[in-house]
């Protein structure tokens, strides 16, 4: 057993001593809220967000048992969509993602502020998915302000490019006959026909 605790009291001053907390761009940030609207990963986020402080590294069995990750059945599928969690923060370069071996557990080394990553998947009032706004206009009866009714939103998140998404915020109950006008209108906004335009 005693080779065994040293490798581990090895691992951790290793972890410790190589933590980074690099600061997430844009690009990052954005990835990220697409990943955490993703609804196989979401307690994943949840999981991250429950902590107060950061930490170099994620070890995959402590993380399995945190109490916001379902109780499933199939253990081995919320394992695999775990495994698949942290390949994708590492595709987003905010870590890297380690199988066990030689009695190293398996883990996710963080390369960026665990907490930092957790507030960029969270959704803010002015951009959660679903978001109420009052109307700009007020009707006035006497020395009283009467405000229109709230209207609900939708936010929609559109790949246009491969490395470029855009986002609108639309009615819930958004009308065919509204849809057709709003296309119309983006039809007027490109002044060539293509990205370079014609010579």
């Amino acid at each position: 057993m005693a080779p065994f605790r040293l490798t581990l009291m090895t691992y951790s001053a290793m972890v410790v001593g190589t933590m980074t907390t690099g600061t997430l761009g844009g690009d990052t940030k954005n990835n990220l809220r697409l990943i955490a609207d993703r609804p196989e990963f979401q307690q994943f986020f949840s999981v991250l967000r429950t902590r107060k402080k950061n930490s170099a590294v994620s070890e995959l069995k402590s993380f399995l048992e945190n109490g916001e990750i379902e109780k499933a059945e199939n253990q081995s599928r919320t394992r695999r969509l775990a495994v698949e969690f942290f390949r994708e923060l590492e595709r987003l370069g905010v870590g890297e993602f380690r199988v066990g071996r030689r009695g190293m557990p398996t883990r996710f080394i963080w390369n960026c502020s665990l907490l930092e990553v957790a507030a960029a998947a969270t959704p803010t009032p002015n951009a959660s998915t679903e978001v109420e706004t009052r109307g700009s206009t007020e009707a006035h009866t006497g020395s009283e302000m009467q405000a229109k009714p709230a209207t609900r939103l939708l936010r929609h998140i559109y790949v246009l490019r491969e490395n470029l998404t855009v986002q609108l915020e639309l009615p819930v109950d958004f009308s065919e006959t509204e849809a057709n006008r709003l296309a119309s209108f983006i039809n007027t906004l490109p002044l060539k026909d293509g990205r370079k335009g014609k010579r």
